[in-house]
């Protein structure tokens, strides 16, 4: 038996465990993301795989929150790599995702130069091994 649809035209799933994984559904052009029981560096830490770009989570709030958020997911990155554009603009679009989350959660993401760590490797050297 197909779950129920809700109004905006997702399925409307059983709760999830607090502190799981932020979910995340795509459908008809449209993405969802839910989270219960997830703190702001879990946030950010989807947000950083949905980017591509590092987000860090600079807002010193320590809580556990629940939140829906639901946006278009063009130009962010799937499990098979960036998402495409819409075939034509629609009048009831959804907002990107930098926008819902300042419009839904009250957030703001901001693009900031900073030091980020990274790995360099600067030589290296084959050994040889015997058969």
């Amino acid at each position: 038996m197909p779950p129920k649809m809700g109004p905006d035209g997702f399925p409307i799933l059983p709760p999830r465990p607090p502190g799981s994984p932020i979910g995340m559904m795509i459908m008809n052009g449209r993405a969802r993301l839910e989270g219960q029981g997830n703190s702001m560096q879990d946030l950010a830490d989807r947000l950083t795989a949905l980017t591509n770009r590092p987000v860090a989570d600079a807002t010193a709030l320590k809580a556990k929150y629940d939140f829906t958020l639901t946006f278009t997911p063009e130009g962010l990155n799937g499990p098979m790599g960036p998402m495409p554009a819409a075939a034509a603009p629609d009048p009831d679009a959804l907002p990107d995702l930098f926008a819902a989350v300042q419009s839904q959660l009250g957030l703001k993401l901001e693009a900031k130069k900073g030091p980020v760590e990274m790995i360099v490797i600067d030589h290296i050297e084959k050994t040889p091994s015997e058969n």
